[in-house]
């Protein structure tokens, strides 16, 4: 993954890649759970009128969960991965699918 390997050369010529966040991660993961709670956009819609911020203060979240699951030893888009095929089970479960066809699909 291209942050891992950045976050790594970073430490390695004496930056810490965290080190140019504003607000820690907690908060803005708050104020942008408040904002997502406040819209109602269909599925893959942008929250309309953010601008490049809203996309910004993603990245910065998603840079961070990268940079920790590197620091942990765990390879986050292999983690994210894992995620998304358990949602994937539980929506074929929720459809009907029988359960040895769950992981077959």
């Amino acid at each position: 993954m291209l942050t891992a390997k950045l976050a790594r050369k970073a430490r390695a010529v004496g930056l810490e890649p965290d080190e140019a966040l504003d607000l820690p991660a907690a908060v803005t993961l708050a104020a942008l759970t408040q904002r997502a709670a406040g819209s109602d956009p269909k599925s893959d819609d942008p929250l309309a009128g953010d601008g490049g911020d809203v996309q910004a203060a993603v990245g910065e979240l998603l840079f961070t969960v990268a940079n920790l699951s590197q620091r942990l030893g765990i390879d986050a888009e292999q983690a994210l991965r894992q995620r998304a095929l358990t949602l994937r089970a539980d929506i074929l479960r929720a459809e009907g699918v029988p359960e040895d066809q769950v992981g077959n699909r």
